[in-house]
């Protein structure tokens, strides 16, 4: 081996999912206050056979640090899984497991489903949580290139660097004025919601297409880049202050080759097994998706023609 210093994936910081599916009568109408969808008692009796453990059926309610799995109706797919409070590699695959059964009894995740993840930043000082929020409006662009067309305009999941308060050479926001914006509604791809109404001391974020609901690779892999995306920024720090042709200051968007030198995941490090495969899942999606074929904007082939050209080489 070489002198690269070696890059490991390490998290053991507590989260928790929420995985849509629909409902077994995709024709049915808006539930009302007094019913549940078709096929959730089936969904809640098969997760608690297969985890061996008690599985709650409840209405729509918010679900806070949950002890239990929960099942409940989802206004938008139908059918909504919630975790308990996870932990590590060990909470990583129970939830793979539970995408497993519903890939294996074919239950539907239309376009319609995602999947959620809220982590846990409860024993984080306000500058760590600030550079979270600061480097995820540097790389959202990144994100949304791995994810399908429906994701990309959608109100549930909504571009947040878009907004016009992100000029590259702005001053760096506070934690509370970020915490306010992010917070303002949970349709954010990364939002604050919960923790800024003190719900839940928590980051959610939304923007995974339904691959992650019927398939664990996609899940396990999801799930550990987002946590370990939270560990570099926390290591990383806040970005400089913005510096003329340097996109990695200020608020500028930056380009997959240093998206993936935050990560620690470029040709300075040497890779452990598991982080590797973390990389070449997600290049191989970003290539997949970036590159919209319908959608006119940001994500059609001449603003991103540059990021394509990036994942191609690393290929």
């Amino acid at each position: 081996m070489d002198s690269k210093e070696i890059s490991n994936y390490e998290s053991n910081r507590r989260f928790g999912v929420e995985i849509e599916l629909n409902a077994f009568d995709l024709l049915s109408k808006p539930l009302n206050d007094k019913l549940l969808p078709k096929g959730i008692e089936e969904v809640a009796c098969k997760i608690s056979k297969t985890l061996c453990t008690n599985v709650i059926v409840t209405k729509w309610q918010n679900d806070h640090n949950n002890s239990n799995w929960g099942v409940k109706p989802d206004s938008s797919c139908g059918i909504e899984i919630v975790s308990p409070v996870l932990k590590g590699i060990h909470g990583i695959e129970k939830v793979c497991d539970v995408v497993d059964l519903i890939d294996k009894n074919n239950f539907s995740a239309d376009k319609r489903c995602s999947v959620h993840v809220h982590v846990d930043v409860s024993d984080m000082t306000d500058k760590k949580l600030l550079s979270i929020l600061t480097w995820w409006i540097k790389c959202e662009p990144i994100f949304f290139d791995s994810v399908m067309d429906c994701r990309k305009l959608n109100s549930y999941c909504m571009f947040i660097s878009m907004n016009k308060m992100f000029k590259v050479n702005s001053s760096f926001y506070t934690l509370n004025e970020l915490m306010n914006l992010f917070g303002v509604v949970k349709y954010y791809s990364l939002n604050t919601y919960h923790k800024k109404n003190k719900r839940r001391d928590t980051i959610e974020f939304r923007i995974m297409d339904n691959d992650c609901c019927n398939n664990a690779d996609d899940m396990r892999n999801w799930i550990k880049l987002i946590l370990h995306f939270c560990e570099c920024c926390i290591k990383k720090g806040m970005p400089e202050t913005y510096r003329e042709n340097d996109y990695m200051s200020g608020y500028c968007w930056i380009d997959p080759h240093d998206f993936f030198s935050l990560l620690k995941m470029n040709n300075d490090y040497e890779l452990t097994k598991e982080l590797t495969e973390i990389k070449n899942w997600l290049i191989k999606r970003i290539k997949r998706n970036l590159i919209s074929k319908k959608i006119i904007g940001f994500s059609n082939l001449e603003s991103r023609q540059h990021a394509y050209e990036q994942i191609k080489s690393m290929i």
